[in-house]
């Protein structure tokens, strides 16, 4: 009882953050307020009359979308006879994705609290409800099961570290065990739930698999790559913070046309990265045609980074010398080596591809030291591109085996 109480007056002082944060002229907070209001009226309007049963699938943000796009699309293929909702919590991705033609309807999540959930519920009447890898709230998943409707988490990892394995935290686990599948991307996290007495589970690979190759497969062209007699190695640094600068700044000029996608695209941010350099600066959206060689180029239009790895030698991925690192995947399966900062361990693949020798890893001026390096070995090159494709290539088909399993609760 205590740690329900806990929970509740946790999420209300969240909230409460964010709206002060919003008050205080915080940008994403304010999008997160204001996108609440009359959030309801909302749901009711993009539902209107339409009488088919429907089928809910919730991402946190743009990333999870990312994951459960591949599901819905095949989902969608497979029992078109539904009305897809579609919600979010975060401003990144409901933003991003307030206009999915994949879906019958997008909405902000509203706070999670008995009231809601239960209002929620009632008004959409989910036949089945779709969670992508981390969202745990507790009174949406009750309300649920009140409503008898079947709920499946898929593509989560789970490490001994969080709150759902500590003694102190059973609320955690009753919240794990409110799901009637547990879906994991590896055997670890399938280990450590049954070790809590959760059963209800199985492992597919991650969805991001599949996802990344119909990307690869899809028309995509960039005349700014096209340099004609490119002779120098392309690195294309996507999803770069300011953290990741120090890397960028050490690699050798002469060896490489450095292409940098930073993770926000805004004016501070550009500037900040084109004044960590001592050579010409070019943004893309400047320049017309191939772009100079011995320039360091930034692209700051949005959406184009996934299809651009297709140019590069070698990608850089950003975060990995601040909270994270960011998709590696979606340059791996064109078949080129990655390098990355240390902040990856909680990233399968990053592990799993680091230990097969696709990619690199260490500090700023260690990582630089081996990319130099390794661009003066061309058969290398191509060795650890083989094997970052090969490892995408046999961890496709999660999208398949989430599919069969949710129509097995319709």
């Amino acid at each position: 009882m205590i740690s329900r109480i806990c929970y509740r007056l946790g999420v209300a002082a969240y909230h409460a953050s964010i709206c002060l944060a919003a008050r205080l002229g915080h940008r994403k907070a304010g999008q997160w307020v204001r996108g609440r209001k009359n959030l309801f009226e909302h749901l009711a309007r993009i539902m209107d009359e339409d009488q088919r049963p429907l089928i809910w699938m919730h991402c946190a943000s743009l990333g999870e979308f990312e994951q459960g796009r591949p599901v819905l699309e095949l989902l969608k293929k497979r029992q078109p006879g539904y009305f897809y909702l579609l919600t979010f919590f975060s401003p990144s991705g409901y933003e991003a994705r307030k206009n999915e033609p994949l879906a019958d309807g997008v909405s902000y999540l509203p706070p999670d609290n008995p009231e809601n959930a239960r209002k929620f519920v009632e008004l959409t009447r989910p036949k089945l409800a779709l969670f992508v890898k981390y969202e745990f709230w507790m009174h949406y998943l009750e309300a649920l099961k009140e409503a008898s409707v079947p709920c499946i988490l898929f593509s989560a990892v789970f490490r001994p570290n969080q709150i759902f394995f500590k003694a102190y935290a059973p609320v955690f686990r009753d919240i794990l065990r409110s799901f009637d599948l547990l879906i994991v991307q590896d055997a670890d996290s399938e280990t450590l739930l049954k070790k809590i007495g959760i059963e209800k589970t199985m492992t597919a690979p991650d969805t991001r698999f599949d996802r990344v190759r119909h990307i690869a497969q899809s028309a995509f062209t960039h005349k700014g790559f096209e340099s004609p007699g490119q002779r120098r190695k392309i690195i294309l640094a996507g999803s770069i913070w300011p953290s990741d600068l120090p890397l960028l700044r050490r690699l050798n000029p002469g060896q490489i046309t450095l292409v940098i996608a930073p993770h926000e695209i805004d004016e501070g941010n550009i500037r900040t990265i084109a004044a960590a350099f001592d050579r010409e600066v070019v943004r893309s959206s400047r320049w017309e045609g191939p772009w100079p060689e011995e320039a360091v180029i930034i692209m700051d239009h949005m959406g184009q980074l996934a299809g651009a790895y297709r140019y590069a030698d070698l990608a850089i991925i950003g975060g990995g010398y601040g909270r994270g690192i960011h998709n590696i995947l979606e340059a791996a399966v064109y078949g080129i080596p990655l390098a990355y900062g240390p902040r990856h361990q909680k990233f399968i693949e990053a592990r799993e591809l680091l230990q097969a020798g696709a990619a690199l890893s260490d500090s700023p001026e260690k990582l630089a030291r081996a990319i130099n390096e390794l661009l003066k070995d061309e058969k290398r090159l191509k060795e650890m591109g083989a094997i970052s494709k090969n490892y995408v290539h046999s961890h496709l088909g999660g999208s398949e085996q989430i599919v069969k399993a949710a129509e097995g609760y319709l």
